[in-house]
């Protein structure tokens, strides 16, 4: 063979390999192109987790593997059927607890409704309060941008009564004319001795009467309370003249002129809502009340006496009504949550 035929198939050679080359050359240019995209999408986005704010054309999907969420407070996920379970027992509790509270403001708002013509009652009115809160998330939390939340994440632990608590605002006069019917106008309280243990007790109740002693005294349907300072009416009494400032005037048989046999004091407190409801329209003082501060009516801010007259109960029927029923709706809405089945 001579060497110039050898050439020319050297030549015709190196054309079929570059002609083979460039057939093959598309497909490995697109695996190449897959295996660099692959490349670039499992390459994690530092950027975006730097929290710099990228242009969302430019943000490629990232595939991350599949991690276990965190919840919550710790607790079980809710596809877990204990973690169901126990947010169900945390709701009947709650609802419990409110139904507890519900029921004791009937009761509160009943008693209201039987005193309506209870002379100088006054009514009560429930009070609730929260249970505390699980916190979760406190407000001021920095997020991952370093920006402080606005809100707070917390479940509240439910309701409790907190107290009762007495209004003392002035109930509505019933002119009765009877001479011994006193009613206050304004603040203060009538003082009267127990007299089984001498204590003193206070009452704006002013239903007087006189005691087979002559004494005059707040009646009840256990005994009678002396008032202090005691007041004694003489057995000609005729006539009973009691002045706005507590001034106690009687005409005797036989007589024209009236005079003057003695004089109420009344009882001032700093704060009458903590006095002791002991029953018979009577209160008890307390540490909580403060030391009485007593004077006679129309002084240092006492009221003044009413004669022929008595305070009735500041229970506003209507209002009470209202709130029986509103209160009964919702007591018996959530009755029906706690016998309806858990799903």
């Amino acid at each position: 063979m001579s060497a110039g035929r050898t050439v020319s198939m050297l030549v015709i050679g190196c054309l079929l390999v570059g002609c083979s080359d460039q057939r093959t050359s598309p497909r490995r240019r697109t695996q190449a192109r897959g295996a660099q995209a692959t490349a670039q999408t499992n390459k994690p986005a530092t950027d975006v987790a730097k929290g710099q704010v990228v242009p969302a054309a430019h943000i490629e999907p990232v595939s991350t593997p599949a991690t276990a969420t965190p919840t919550l407070l710790e607790e079980t996920p809710d596809t877990d059927t204990d973690g169901i379970a126990a947010g169900h027992d945390e709701a009947d509790r709650l609802l419990r607890e409110a139904v507890k509270a519900l029921r004791a403001k009937l009761t509160v708002i009943s008693h209201n409704l039987a005193h309506a013509d209870t002379v100088a009652f006054k009514r009560s009115r429930l009070l609730f309060e929260d249970c505390g809160y699980r916190q979760v998330k406190l407000p001021g939390g920095q997020d991952a941008f370093n920006n402080y939340a606005p809100i707070n994440l917390a479940l509240g632990l439910g309701i409790r009564v907190q107290g009762t608590q007495m209004m003392f605002d002035q109930g509505n006069f019933e002119v009765t004319n009877q001479p011994l019917d006193l009613a206050i106008d304004g603040e203060g309280f009538f003082q009267v001795k127990e007299p089984t243990t001498d204590n003193f007790l206070y009452t704006r109740a002013g239903n007087l009467a006189v005691n087979s002693n002559g004494v005059l005294v707040v009646g009840s349907s256990n005994t009678g309370r002396v008032v202090q300072p005691q007041i004694s009416m003489p057995i000609d009494t005729t006539a009973v003249v009691v002045s706005a400032e507590g001034n106690v005037s009687i005409q005797q048989y036989g007589q024209t002129q009236f005079s003057q046999i003695g004089q109420f004091q009344l009882a001032k407190f700093l704060n009458p809502q903590g006095l002791l409801a002991v029953g018979e329209n009577l209160y008890q003082e307390t540490l909580a009340s403060g030391e009485g501060v007593f004077g006679h009516p129309g002084t240092n801010g006492l009221g003044t006496i009413q004669q022929n007259t008595l305070e009735r109960s500041n229970v506003d029927l209507d209002e009470e009504l209202l709130a029986w029923k509103e209160t009964e709706r919702a007591l018996k809405a959530f009755e029906r949550l706690l016998k309806a089945p858990s799903r």
